[in-house]
């Protein structure tokens, strides 16, 4: 084989901007080399012309290592000379692999900060040029791509399955119809409609009867059940030969959290198909859900995978990602109604019925957490009941990103889950799993009509897009992969699909992701997240030994010291829901909010003992909305009539979403607890993103910065000074001014003037037993954080909704629901 080399990038370890593998294949043993390493400006700089800069030179010998069944050996280079160590602030390591008697080598290099490399900011291109005396010649590795902020996780071997990849084009999104950008919805809708080979969806919860738009006619004909099934059929409503659609949902019915819908949702697509005027759910629409093992875990991935146009009549890819499922209850907007009067609120209450049963879109699962009831029902048992709001991220991206959302969705189908013994139903038999995995092959290997070229563009072809992205995951080895052998083209020869590459069962990329970006953060970090509980070591008392021990929040706060120590300003908002989603009053529910109570104060008490106001660094919201009454009559022990006659309720923060330095972006299903983060738990799913290339890094940079701007002015109705740079304390503490002036407007029910929904979570660390700030009107001693809770009441049922500090002694005991971990909620 001909002599080649290339970079591959392994963890990231502290202390350096980035560390690649140094991959030498097909040249002799102890073939002598001379390898040089080089900084590449290829003119897109003010300098205006290309260079090649020298940072630094080696020479040794070529050793050949044992290597996996016939493939090439692996090689390493055993150095004359190492260089002395780096000590400058932006550096990059190099490691040659191999083991005894040839020792690991690795090289640590300054990269180069001179006139010329100001103008290519936080990236720098690096190649490696070997010089190989005799018939080898000059062998050049692929340029590889360095940002001061570098993203990538390893892979092979490493803590994540799936690789890097350059070339990505994104969308985002904010709620489901965003009308002041693009809308998520709408665009998955014109996606199905575009589609002519293949729609994969993944959901935590699958409705049949959901709808794209509020807008649209109010009957079968608009639901996605019927989008699904006339993408399969064709006049007759016999089944299209080349299309296949497959949805993966979780089973619901192991758990005590009823979702009739998707537990029941092939019986309603074939209603749903009857009523278009079709045979039933045809063959080539395929529907599962499926269970995984723990108590009350999930399977909690969600995504739309689908073939769209592509360029000089090809087809691509497009993933759809992030906290959104089709169902009931998503579909909202930057305004978030909570009332039937409210603009868009009636949207929401449309009756769907297909003559037998009665849907729609009206959704509080506290106040009427029973999904099985109907409308009319509901209206009629509570005529001015809140609708809870949501408020959600999402992302569209094509690119070669998706081609490994199209693995992951395949390996899941292909494991049978009556095989593992965990509740089941739908297509489960090996010919279903055929179906999908023939549709995966076939991506590869059709053809261009009338060519012979391939009709997908290829996972390794050259595509335009500006984002670098990774796919991340939790996922337990036996819940992913095939029994079958599989194997697709690659770049270089095949590929063998489906191999578990981990010596663990289990991988948590996303955490490791999300911690790495976090410990490499310059300037801010921004969060959206359903839950937030972490990091038990940093709460100061015991806990459970299957604590939620990831590291998410210690990330954050060591960050946030060092930066203190370094003198710079830093700023991380974290933005999570007043109360998990359900009856806050529950003990499940109770124990979740003081798991999440002991993880903020952790932190802030950590950060106090460097800095004078902790709030400086670190800041903590959640989102309501509410109406101007001028009096709330709250002597009623009702929860829910409590809340009709306050005309208030939280927003609900679904999101999954990370901002570094508006340079990085992690998007997915996780949630910041432990079930999300362990990786043996729940199955996730996320994309990391960063700019690819210094030509294209700012484009990228204003994109999500813009689009963070979009987020914040939804959430305070109007940007707040120095939006750009939101480490400065000048926007600091203009976050932090109107997101309390809002606190106190919501406890007291007077609406703020325009439009804004953040308000600061009341936290008083001199006594975190009575977090409520004193000065706002109504507040007692004893007021609980959450309004309109059962007034009169004492006892446990009044501990239960209290919020306590670690250590607080009027804890009520919560049984076996208090060990972290085992929050039950999507």
């Amino acid at each position: 084989m001909a002599a080649t080399c290339f970079l591959r990038p392994v963890q990231t370890p502290s202390g350096v901007v980035a560390k690649f593998e140094v991959v030498l294949q097909g040249f002799a043993d102890d073939q002598e080399l001379e390898i040089g390493f080089f900084e590449v400006d290829e003119g897109e700089s003010l300098i205006g012309a290309n260079r090649i800069q020298t940072i630094a030179t080696l020479t040794g010998k070529v050793a050949s290592l044992s290597g996996p069944g016939n493939r090439p050996p692996p090689q390493t280079l055993v150095i004359d000379k190492p260089p002395a160590a780096s000590s400058g602030k932006f550096r990059v390591a190099f490691v040659f692999p191999g083991k005894p008697p040839r020792a690991d080598t690795e090289v640590v290099f300054d990269l180069p900060m001179d006139a010329a490399d100001k103008f290519e900011g936080d990236t720098w291109e690096l190649q490696i040029i070997l010089n190989a005396p005799g018939n080898v010649g000059v062998v050049r590795s692929p340029v590889v791509t360095v940002t001061r902020v570098r993203r990538a996780l390893a892979t092979r071997p490493g803590p994540a399955t799936y690789p890097w990849h350059s070339g990505n084009e994104f969308i985002f999104y904010r709620d489901g119809a965003d009308a002041s950008g693009p809308n998520a919805f709408a665009d998955i809708e014109r996606a199905i409609d575009a589609a002519e080979h293949f729609i994969f969806i993944v959901d935590w919860s699958f409705h049949p009867y959901f709808r794209f738009s509020h807008s649209s006619a109010a009957d079968p004909n608009s639901t996605v059940g019927a989008k699904l099934v006339n993408k399969c059929t064709d006049a007759k409503g016999d089944p299209l030969p080349n299309m296949l659609v497959a949805i993966h949902a979780w089973d619901h019915t192991n758990i005590a959290v009823p979702d009739p819908q998707n537990d029941n949702a092939a019986k309603h697509i074939a209603n749903i198909a009857k009523f278009i005027k079709k045979k039933g759910r045809p063959s080539n629409l395929l529907w599962r859900i499926s269970s995984i093992s723990g108590i009350g875990f999930s399977h909690h991935q969600k995504f739309v995978l689908l073939d769209a146009p592509g360029p000089n009549g090809r087809k691509v890819l497009k993933l759809f990602f992030g906290g959104l499922d089709l169902t009931k209850g998503r579909l909202d907007n930057a305004s978030h109604p909570i009332l039937e009067s409210d603009p868009g609120g009636s949207g929401h209450s449309a009756l769907i019925t297909n003559g037998k049963e009665t849907f729609d879109d009206w959704y509080n699962n506290e106040l009427f957490a029973d999904l099985t009831q109907t409308f009319d029902s509901i209206k009629k048992a509570r005529p001015n009941l809140a609708r809870q709001p949501w408020h959600d991220i999402y992302a569209q991206v094509t690119g070669p990103v998706a081609w490994d959302a199209l693995r992951e969705f395949v390996g899941r189908w292909s494991v049978n889950p009556s095989d593992l013994g965990f509740s089941s139903d739908g297509d489960n038999s090996d010919s279903h799993m055929t179906q999908v995995r023939e549709k995966f092959l076939d991506l590869f290997n059709a053809l261009k009509p009338g060519t012979k070229d391939r009709l997908f563009v290829q996972q390794w072809e050259p595509t335009p897009g500006p984002w670098s992205a990774q796919l991340y995951r939790s996922m337990k080895k036996k819940h992913w992969g095939t029994k079958v052998a599989v194997k697709t083209p690659a770049r270089q020869g095949d590929r063998d699909e489906f191999v578990w590459p981990l010596a663990a069962d289990f991988e948590r990329s996303i955490h490791d992701a999300q911690v790495q970006a976090i410990r490499q953060a310059e300037r801010h970090i921004y969060i959206e997240s359903q839950y937030f509980i972490g990091s038990f070591a940093m709460w100061g008392r015991p806990e459970p030994k299957d604590g939620p021990s990831h590291l998410v929040p210690r990330a954050i706060t060591d960050r946030i010291l060092e930066k203190i120590d370094a003198k710079e300003p830093f700023h991380a908002y974290i933005v999570v829901p007043m109360f998990p989603e359900g009856d806050p009053g529950s003990p499940v529910n109770a124990a979740q909010r003081q798991f999440q109570w002991n993880t903020m104060l952790a932190m802030l008490r950590e950060i106090k003992k460097k800095a004078s106001d902790p709030f400086d660094f670190l800041s903590f919201y959640f989102l309501a909305n509410w109406h101007d009454l001028p009096a709330i009559p709250l002597a009623n022990k009702d929860r829910a009539a409590n809340t009709d006659a306050a005309k208030r309720y939280q927003v609900y923060v679904h999101s999954k979403f990370m901002i570094v330095d508006d340079r990085y972006g992690l998007l997915g299903s996780a949630n910041l607890n432990q079930r999300s983060m362990a990786g043996n738990r729940d199955s996730e799913i996320a994309v990391g993103f960063w700019p690819t290339t210094d030509k294209q890094q700012a484009a990228c940079l204003t994109q999500l910065r813009n689009f963070r701007k979009h987020i914040w002015t939804e959430h305070m109705g109007t940007l707040p000074p120095s939006a750009d740079d939101p480490e400065n304390p000048t926007c600091v503490k203009a976050v932090r001014k109107l997101a309390a002036d809002n606190y106190k407007n919501f406890r007291e029910a007077k609406r703020p003037a325009g439009s804004s929904a953040l308000c600061a979570w009341p936290i008083d660390l001199a006594d975190p037993a009575k977090p409520v700030p004193k000065g706002v009107s109504g507040a007692k001693e004893d007021d609980d954080f959450i309004p309109d809770r059962p007034f009169g009441l004492s006892g446990n049922l009044l501990d239960r909704w209290r919020w306590h500090g670690p250590g607080s002694h009027s804890q009520a005991p919560l049984g076996d629901v208090t060990k972290p971990g085992q929050d039950i909620a999507e």
